[in-house]
């Protein structure tokens, strides 16, 4: 969505209006009435980097006082066996399904068939004769 020149230069002119009457209304009133007091902005020290300065100070005599405790050698990892793999390497390709594998997904696909013939030429016979 795209917003033409003329429509901005609008949404410009008239945001200027009403910021020129929030002028207008902070002047009238900016006579009558204190400034809100809300909380106090935190003023800045004299020396910002002093207290920067100080807990370095701090911390570095905290770490020179402490003992550095020697590392510690990372554990050997435990040795994993292998599951028994065939070394496939030296066999011949597989050329395939046996011959009795064969004959049982052919069995298993002629029952399927006949059994969806059954259910959808003789079972309605049966159920509503």
């Amino acid at each position: 969505m795209e917003i033409s020149r003329e429509d901005l230069l609008k949404h410009k002119a008239a945001l200027q209006q009403q910021l020129e009457w929030i002028d207008q209304q902070l002047a009238k009133e900016g006579s009558t009435q204190s400034p809100p007091t809300g909380t106090p902005t935190p003023q800045p020290t004299e020396d910002p980097g002093r207290e920067f300065a100080e807990a370095n100070r701090r911390f570095q005599a905290a770490s020179a006082a402490a003992p550095t405790p020697a590392p510690v050698p990372p554990e050997p990892a435990a040795t994993v066996q292998p599951a028994h793999v065939p070394d496939l390497s030296s066999k011949a390709p597989m050329d395939g399904l046996s011959g009795t594998q064969k004959l049982g997904c052919a069995a298993v696909a002629i029952g399927i068939c006949l059994g969806i013939l059954f259910a959808l030429f003789a079972l309605p016979y049966l159920l509503y004769d």
